[in-house]
């Protein structure tokens, strides 16, 4: 089973990526999270707009906190799964998947056999300097993503995790 991890972009449905208008609209079931905090979901509106009719949304519940208990994730995963039930999915995400994605948090706990591919979305980052036209960088300035204080951080990735 393929599951595309689809970034939707910073919240704006016109800021959807061609790649994931065509990754949404040739889904069958398309996985869909929502914060059980407020029970809501600012993707689901989104995949409305490009989802075919017949596609299957299944929301899916994520404490959006720190600590999330591994069986929570657990459930999560093994959801994805049965929903699946081996078609080929999407899995939305606000933003790209790649920055602080609901994605990455359940990925290890995915009990099936899954080949993800992750289709990039416009982040927040970049839709708030474009909104008010200023740039990130210009000719050799640099940027980065820094690591918070206490966290550990491995190889030139700056792939971190908290203490």
């Amino acid at each position: 089973m393929r599951l595309y991890v689809v970034g939707l972009g910073p919240g704006d449905e016109e800021l959807v990526t061609v790649r994931a208008v065509k990754v949404l609209g040739r889904s069958r079931v398309i996985f869909i999270p929502y914060s059980t905090g407020t029970n809501r979901s600012l993707a689901e509106g989104i995949v409305r707009r490009y989802a075919p009719g017949d596609a299957r949304l299944v929301l899916l519940g994520f404490p959006m906190s720190r600590d999330v208990p591994d069986s929570e994730l657990r459930r999560l995963g093994e959801t994805i799964c049965r929903e699946a039930n081996g078609e080929d999915s999407a899995f939305v995400t606000l933003g790209d998947p790649t920055l602080y994605s609901t994605f990455f948090r359940v990925r290890d706990w995915i009990p099936c056999e899954v080949e993800v591919e992750v289709i990039p979305g416009v982040s927040s980052i970049t839709a708030c300097a474009s909104r008010i036209g200023a740039p990130l960088a210009v000719g050799d300035d640099s940027i980065a993503i820094i690591q918070p204080l206490g966290w550990t951080c491995w190889g030139g990735l700056g792939i971190c995790s908290r203490p």
